[in-house]
């Protein structure tokens, strides 16, 4: 009845104050008019994934993070005040820093006529700033926020035209705490620091629309996301913003250009580019270029398995994937 389950690992890589979707990284983040998995309903809600058969389940999860955050949070559950100190001093100054999420989504589609996709979104970001232990401000400043959202999703299909429309049932999460050492010993493991006694959370309903026309070689895609903008009480709003996508494939090459926030955001953050060509039975290279930074990957898929390696900045993306 399923037609695919598909399990992620993400390893090794900070991307600062983003959640991309990980399958799109290689090709510059670029995804509005092309949907790569479940996780591109967030970018725009008409990129529902199709199946063959009637219902698909899809399970994404990344972690995000460099090399020195990953040592620093395996060091971070000792109980042993000196190590403790010790961590904190030889990170002072250094970028400490974790992303991770998650989506579970089922999905189907139903002839030419409609795609539907319900799903549990999970979004996480931290960052730490350690201190020598002493003042006001502690061993360890902790800033982490957290979105945990019901995500409902229909898309209308008529000719060359696929609609879209989200509505997110998002509970946000906020735990900003300054640690003491002897906190930071007599706290249990990592998990602790994202939810907490000192944890906030306000709710909140967000809608988003989207479509996709397709011409000749061109997909077009357009999305509104947070219409009337997404409120959350005393940490503020999420802003509308308007989005625009094309992708077209030409001798085996897929390009795409994204427009992201077209009336508020900075040109140069705001416009990804991206291609990607298959080379040999499965082996195919990305390259794109996102917040004027150039990325590179490569991918091979074979039977069910699905391997991408992508470079952003200096860090790396190793992503596994099967589906079955």
């Amino acid at each position: 009845m399923f037609r695919k389950i598909t399990l992620t690992a993400l390893l090794s890589i900070y991307i600062n104050g983003s959640s991309l979707n990980i399958n799109s990284l290689g090709m510059g983040g670029v995804d509005i008019a092309i949907g790569s998995n479940s996780k591109s309903t967030l970018l725009n809600p008409a990129n529902i994934p199709s199946t063959l058969d009637r219902f698909g389940v899809e399970l994404l999860s990344s972690i995000l993070m460099n090399s020195r955050s990953l040592k620093f949070i395996k060091r971070l559950s000792s109980n042993d005040y000196g190590d403790i100190s010790e961590l904190m001093n030889r990170n002072i100054g250094k970028s400490l820093n974790i992303i991770g999420d998650t989506i579970l989504s089922i999905y189907a589609s139903y002839g030419d006529s409609y795609r539907w996709l319900i799903g549990a979104y999970e979004n996480v970001v931290g960052e730490f700033i350690t201190h020598t232990g002493f003042g006001s401000i502690g061993a360890m400043e902790s800033f982490v926020y957290r979105d945990s959202t019901l995500l409902g999703s229909l898309n209308l299909i008529r000719d060359d035209i696929r609609f879209g429309f989200n509505i997110r049932f998002v509970e946000r999460y906020s735990t900003i705490k300054n640690y003491t050492i002897g906190e930071i010993v007599e706290t249990d493991g990592i998990l602790d620091y994202f939810n907490n006694r000192y944890t906030k959370s306000e709710s909140g309903v967000a809608f988003d629309i989207g479509g996709i026309y397709h011409i000749d070689r061109f997909n077009i895609g357009v999305s509104l996301l947070n219409i009337g903008d997404t409120k959350f009480g005393e940490f503020g709003k999420d802003n509308s913003s308007s989005n625009i996508g094309i992708s077209t494939k030409y001798s085996g090459t897929l390009f795409g250009v994204d427009y992201i926030d077209i009336f508020h955001g900075d040109i140069e953050e705001s416009i990804r580019f991206g291609v990607s060509r298959e080379l040999f039975r499965g082996l195919g290279v990305k390259s794109g270029v996102i917040n004027g930074n150039l990325t590179v990957g490569l991918y091979y898929r074979y039977s069910t398995l699905n391997l991408s390696l992508s470079s952003y900045r200096g860090r790396y993306q190793l992503m596994v994937s099967n589906s079955w």
